[in-house]
């Protein structure tokens, strides 16, 4: 659900995040079209950098594009979004030796 995802957006300021939750909530935007309005013409785009500064809108752009569009560019119009299994742009985790051996400088 977008409400979810936008409050756990860390990487923006929590007064962004409230403006974002009401503007979401006052446009009735639903996933699919914050996603058009995130990644959309700049004239969409309006609404959200009335209530953010362009460093918070291009973290949300980056944030949307990682946690939707990272495998494919439809991902978030599946039923099951990935902002559901963790926080939206946190790094993923890696275990094993082989995480460890991709991040080691070649010997």
């Amino acid at each position: 659900d977008l409400i979810d995802w936008i409050t756990r957006l860390a990487a923006i300021s929590g007064d962004a995040r409230n403006e974002l939750v009401f503007a979401a909530r006052r446009h009735g935007w639903d996933l699919r079209t914050f996603g058009n309005v995130v990644c959309g013409d700049p004239e969409f785009q309006k609404p959200l950098m009335a209530v953010m500064s362009p460093f918070e809108m291009a973290t949300v752009l980056r944030a949307w594009k990682n946690d939707f569009l990272g495998n494919s560019t439809t991902a978030y119009t599946r039923s099951h979004a990935t902002a559901t299994t963790r926080a939206p742009s946190a790094p993923a985790l890696t275990h094993g030796p082989e995480s460890r051996r991709r991040h080691r400088p070649p010997e």
